[in-house]
């Protein structure tokens, strides 16, 4: 048996839903159902339902700092529910909540932020079929003008598919919000990236683009590939009729059941 997660990014808890159109509040919705809470909500349900092994969340979890007591009580209603049903839940913080998100995590029983200060971090988990490795760095600040993988550890100890999970800025040169390359990410001995702040997904390399919605979570199994080493595989769920950005995802280097 494979483990299961769910990576959920940029939630933006706090954030307030806009005006919506006359079509839709005529069938009921209210913003609020649309917002970032019950996209949480939901995730948080599907995740439950699903039995998953972990949930991964990729940054800007809190839309800001103004926002902490609002986030904060609707995270820690979320994380309540997943740590009672048995599910781990980890994350890393984003340039909206690197200041943040660091003390709500000490507020919540069995929230774990990976990479805190912007040192990169593994936590092993295990699955049904065995361990597996999540790869997390954090926002230390607001604005980030360098590369988090120029202080990537060259050797990573453990057993198990690894997974990097990082709050950065995908090919953009000179961005203030942690810029990374493609290239460089494929360099790294990561079975597979899974980036916040893009706000858009693309496919795995050589596939097919999923036709479900582009704004959604990313479900992901992971397991042991061909010689030994790890493999993953993915498909998107819809989180909620929100449009609230989550995943940009591909395959690192040596994902051996892709």
């Amino acid at each position: 048996m494979r483990a299961r997660l769910l990576f959920v990014g940029d939630l933006h808890l706090g954030r307030r839903s806009g005006i919506l159109p006359e079509s839709l509040l005529e069938r009921g919705l209210r913003p609020a159902d649309l917002g970032p809470a019950a996209a949480w909500r939901l995730c948080c349900e599907q995740a439950i339902a699903e039995k998953v092994d972990a949930v991964v969340l990729a940054g800007d979890v809190v839309e800001s700092r103004e926002d902490r007591i609002e986030g904060w009580s609707q995270l820690e209603a979320g994380v309540g529910r997943l740590v009672a049903a048995g599910i781990p839940v980890v994350g890393v913080a984003g340039n909206h909540d690197g200041l943040v998100l660091p003390a709500l995590a000490d507020r919540i029983e069995g929230f774990r932020l990976l990479g805190r200060g912007g040192r990169w971090e593994t936590i092993e988990l295990v699955g049904p079929g065995g361990p597996f490795r999540l790869l997390g760095w954090s926002f230390p600040d607001q604005y980030v003008t360098a590369s988090p993988l120029e202080d990537l550890p060259g050797d990573f100890l453990g057993d198990g598919p690894l997974l990097g999970v990082l709050h950065a800025d995908l090919d953009q040169a000179g961005s203030r919000y942690a810029p990374v390359t493609r290239a460089a990410l494929e360099a790294t001995p990561v079975d597979a990236w899974f980036l916040g702040h893009v706000h858009a997904p693309s496919g795995w390399p050589g596939r097919a683009r999923s036709a479900t919605s582009a704004r959604s979570a990313v479900w992901i199994r992971a397991s042991r590939g061909p010689m030994g080493r790890g493999g993953s595989r993915s498909r998107r769920t819809a989180a909620s009729r929100s449009s609230i950005g989550f995943w940009h995802r591909f395959a690192g280097s040596g994902s051996g059941s892709i």
